[in-house]
C-alpha cells in the first residue's frame, strides 16, 4: 500500500511538458515523494502510450489483432516497462553510490524483460564489463 495524492492540474501539466519537449518544474512544494511519483507515472504513460515497440518493428499493427491477442502485448508491453523502469532505477542508485562504472560503460544498451512476477531477464547489447 502506497498513499498517493493526484492532483489534475498538475497531471496536465507533467502531459503538456512531455508532449512538447518543455523542461518539467518542481511543484511548489519542491521535489516531494508524490511529485516525483507523479512525473514518473506521467512518464510511464507516455511509454506505454507508443505501444509494444517489438511488435511495430516487426511490422504488427496490435489494434488489427483479435481482442485476446491485444490484451496479451498490453500485459507484456506493462510488464515489460515496469522492468525497463526498474533496471534505470537501479543503475541510478548504482551511479548514486559510485559503483556504476564497476561494471557498465558510460553507455549501456540492453534489452529488459520480465520473464516472470519477480524475475527480470536483462540482456547486454554493449557496455557491461565482466
Amino acid at each position: 500500500m502506497y498513499p498517493v495524492n493526484f492532483q489534475k492540474e498538475r497531471g496536465e501539466y507533467l502531459l503538456d511538458c512531455i508532449a512538447n519537449g518543455k523542461a518539467i518544474e518542481p511543484p511548489e512544494c519542491g521535489w516531494t515523494i508524490n511529485a516525483m511519483l507523479a512525473v514518473a507515472g506521467a512518464c510511464h504513460f507516455a511509454a506505454l502510450s507508443h505501444g509494444p515497440i517489438v511488435a511495430k518493428a516487426m511490422g504488427i499493427d496490435v489494434s488489427k489483432l483479435p481482442t485476446e491477442y491485444q490484451e496479451a502485448h498490453e500485459e507484456t508491453l506493462f510488464a515489460d516497462l515496469q522492468a525497463a523502469i526498474g533496471f534505470y532505477s537501479h543503475l541510478t542508485m548504482l551511479v548514486k553510490e559510485g559503483t556504476y562504472h564497476e561494471q557498465f560503460e558510460p553507455s549501456l544498451p540492453v534489452v529488459v524483460r520480465q520473464t516472470g512476477e519477480v524475475h527480470n531477464e536483462v540482456v547486454p547489447i554493449q557496455g557491461h564489463r565482466k
